[in-house]
């Protein structure tokens, strides 16, 4: 089967779903193959999706192409989306580190987290280790899933700078939690789309109230300040302490990335209309003063740029869908042109000379 992401806009009735769809509650909205009609096509924008897997219009069954797996599955991120949101609508929980409750919920989430870095490494090792696929939370879910997409982005950024496994679990970690200290801001506070100054001065002060929580809790060092300076930036324009560049600790700039290129991509009540691309993100990131340069390429080296299923233009004039990309060569992946013409820019050679365009 061979596949396009399609963003929700460009969604029109009688497209055949290619990956089932659930809701916010874990139950499934709508089965892969079925066709979408003008009601489910409202269900789908209403639930807060930005796009969808369809079966592609010129599919070959010759080619043994299928849809794009997440580095973890459904299951798996379903069971941490669901551990964060009891802890999210739990404060009190959180506060006492005695509570037999939060002491159950910390450990099955720590458990999980070590058991990424290790599938994560074994990716690494097979040449497999990509962030392909798009995320699909819904407008109720964004905190639980921008925590979890976090997390994944920094195990495998810290991977790909060659960090030994018990540090890239403690920034794992931190990606995880970097947003806890929101627990103790007003809701409404966080989700406001214009705050004033001093409620945005209210907002910022999460990077402390978190803090302050990984002490108590005795978080490793490495994640109690990837929690703390995950908004301090390169060029000393960031917060609590408009830290520069050397003085911030490699944790929280690989969280702190992280958290803004899952921000740039995926949805959450501030950039409703204007989420990016992997690839516009990734290119934008390498402009940004404010960021780490070695993480930036880090990044641009475990997120491919063209996710399976991606439309693009070639410099030779040829259209085609992304079906495969190689870890290492993120900007040459293998592309599907017409109804079964293959194109392989990494591995043939006399293809070197053409770029994807647009």
């Amino acid at each position: 089967m061979i596949v396009e992401y399609i963003r929700c806009k460009d969604m029109k009735e009688g497209d055949k779903l290619a990956r089932t769809l659930y809701t916010d509650k874990d139950r499934i909205l709508l089965r892969a193959g079925n066709c979408l009609t003008g009601a489910s096509i409202r269900a789908i924008k209403q639930q807060g999706f930005k796009g969808v897997y369809i079966e592609n219009e010129f599919c070959d069954k010759r080619l043994p192409i299928s849809i794009p797996e997440p580095l973890i599955s459904d299951i798996e991120s379903f069971y941490v989306v669901d551990l964060a949101k009891k802890i999210i609508h739990k404060t009190n929980v959180i506060k006492d580190k005695n509570c037999p409750m939060f002491y159950t919920y910390r450990k099955d989430l720590e458990e999980k987290v070590e058991e990424f870095v290790k599938l994560f490494f074994e990716y690494e090792e097979q040449g497999k280790l990509l962030f392909e696929t798009e995320d699909t939370r819904t407008f109720n879910t964004w905190l639980s899933y921008h925590s979890l997409n976090t997390c994944l982005l920094s195990i495998g950024m810290a991977i790909k700078m060659g960090l030994d496994r018990q540090l890239v679990y403690e920034i794992g970690l931190g990606g995880l939690y970097h947003d806890i200290g929101k627990l103790f801001v007003d809701w409404n506070l966080v989700n406001k789309l214009n705050p004033s100054k001093d409620e945005l001065k209210e907002i910022r002060r999460h990077t402390d109230y978190g803090k302050a929580l990984a002490q108590h809790h005795n978080f490793p060092l490495a994640t109690i300040y990837a929690i703390w300076q995950h908004h301090e930036h390169e060029d000393g324009s960031g917060y609590p302490k408009k830290l520069l560049g050397d003085k911030i600790q490699l944790a929280a700039k690989i969280v702190g990335l992280a958290s803004a290129f899952d921000n740039m991509v995926n949805y959450n009540p501030f950039n409703t209309n204007t989420l990016m691309t992997q690839k516009d993100a990734l290119e934008k990131l390498y402009g940004d003063g404010r960021f780490d340069k070695e993480c930036v390429r880090a990044l641009s080296n475990f997120v491919s740029p063209y996710p399976i299923g991606t439309k693009v233009k070639l410099s030779n004039g040829k259209e085609g869908v992304v079906i495969k990309n190689k870890s290492g060569q993120p900007l040459r992946p293998m592309i599907l042109s017409g109804r079964a013409e293959v194109l392989n820019l990494a591995d043939d050679n006399n293809l070197l000379n053409i770029v994807i365009e647009c």
